[in-house]
């Protein structure tokens, strides 16, 4: 590894302490680096490595060039990956309804509009919460208005029919247009099933 020990063995200390005859190469922007161990700093400008997958054979570096082509072998994959993850995102499928992802404009890619929130408490987990909650808000107030229900204690006795919700995404032609919630009844007769 790079970050190895470093020693303060300079040409003279390494050469008398290798039994066997040294190697020197050149350091060339194609060697990879991970393939070595420092074992010294000279004046502050240069490295001498050691390799550590071949006895024997060290290199004089200038730290310059030394950071130079890391920087670049790191980039060059950095930017090989993106590549690479940008071409199997366009390759894939839209949102499908097993679960895999399509394209649908209006809406991140990080959502699959076949997977909306499954209650209020998992609206309010994700990321566009606010949204949700608008939609939430906007389904209540349109009751309201329509005048569909109205708040009233239930007489003794009387048996009151419970309700929950239904969050989904508004998709027209693979344009998202809205979040959309629906109040739904539940019947308690035989355990709970939707209306």
């Amino acid at each position: 590894m790079i970050d190895g020990r470093i020693s303060e063995d300079n040409e003279v200390e390494i050469l008398s302490q290798v039994q066997n005859e040294v190697k020197w190469i050149e350091y060339a922007p194609y060697i990879d680096l991970n393939d070595f161990e420092k074992v010294h700093v000279g004046d502050g400008s240069e490295y001498i490595l050691r390799s550590i997958t071949k006895p024997n054979v060290y290199m004089k570096v200038i730290r310059e060039s030394f950071f130079q082509s890391l920087l670049k072998k790191n980039s060059d994959e950095l930017l090989s990956k993106a590549r690479a993850l940008v071409a199997r995102m366009e390759a894939e499928p839209p949102w499908t309804s097993e679960g895999k992802q399509t394209r649908v404009k209006g809406l991140p890619s990080s959502i699959n509009p076949s997977k909306p929130p499954r209650s209020y408490r998992d609206a309010m987990t994700r990321e566009v919460r606010q949204e949700w909650g608008e939609a939430y808000l906007k389904e209540h107030q349109g009751f309201i208005e329509q005048g569909t229900f109205q708040v009233a204690r239930p007489p003794k006795g009387a048996k009151v029919l419970d309700t929950t919700t239904r969050a989904d995404y508004k998709v027209t032609n693979g344009v998202f247009e809205k979040r959309k919630i629906r109040l739904c009844l539940w019947k308690s007769a035989g355990g709970r099933s939707a209306l």
